[in-house]
């Protein structure tokens, strides 16, 4: 397995352009079956998952994440030879941009900056473009890949938010929040957010009545989640 990342110039002064590749030396994909595979719980093979285990869900998750960054996955494979995945993303350069809003309240500027936040997720590259997104804003954070590691996290550290996955393997994140509340005692006031696909009508009375103070739908992208943390550092401010 080879992993290889090119910067190159953007099409703007102000940018530059993310080149990544994955290689492996595997078993290959055939050619009608290139786009089957990014079928949500499609894999190329069903032989591959008894021998290897796995749901098949990993390319469909990273082909979304990357439609909402507005990219898209490339895959060239040779069957006995191996698979080439890779994209590419147009970023800003490090100048810092000006990311403050005005609290109508306070009449000031409030900015993300060391806006302590705890992200509880259980995929790998959800955690990846999370990291992304928040660090041009400088928020202070921690990830956790499980509802037990977050429990650990939550004991030894204090968060302005909890940003948190609902379905998760062994504890989910219903169960996470009212193990942390367990743990945390009754004094215990740091707000949970539920980060979910499921976010139906029903879905949010459920997690609202479970603990969370809000719930913020997936795929969401920086825009948007920018608005959507904001609230949290006014309320925090206010308060």
């Amino acid at each position: 397995m080879v992993l290889a990342v090119r910067l190159r110039e953007g099409k703007g002064f102000n940018q530059v352009r993310l080149e990544v590749q994955v290689l492996d030396t595997g078993v290959g994909i055939e050619r009608n079956n290139l786009d089957l595979i990014l079928d949500a719980f499609t894999q190329e093979n069903s032989s591959i998952s008894r021998k290897f285990g796995g749901t098949g869900l990993g390319l469909s998750i990273v082909n979304r994440l990357l439609t909402v960054m507005g990219s898209q996955l490339q895959i060239e494979s040779t069957v006995g030879e191996g698979s080439m995945f890779g994209f590419e993303l147009a970023l800003d350069k490090a100048e810092r941009p000006n990311l403050s809003v005005v609290s109508d309240d306070a009449g000031e500027e409030v900015t993300l900056e060391g806006f302590r936040m705890l992200y509880v997720e259980d995929m790998d590259p959800n955690r990846f473009v999370m990291k992304a997104m928040v660090k041009p804003w400088n928020v202070d954070l921690d990830m956790a890949e499980s509802g037990l590691k977050a429990l650990e996290l939550v004991r030894e550290n204090t968060y302005d938010l909890i940003l948190m996955d609902i379905q998760m393997p062994e504890m989910d994140g219903v169960e996470t929040l009212a193990q942390m509340h367990l743990q945390q005692g009754p004094s215990w006031t740091t707000p949970a957010v539920a980060f979910t696909a499921h976010a139906q009508d029903s879905d949010v009375i459920k997690y609202m009545s479970a603990g969370f103070k809000d719930v913020l739908t997936k795929p969401a992208g920086p825009d948007v989640l920018r608005t959507f943390l904001h609230q949290f550092v006014v309320n925090k401010s206010v308060g």
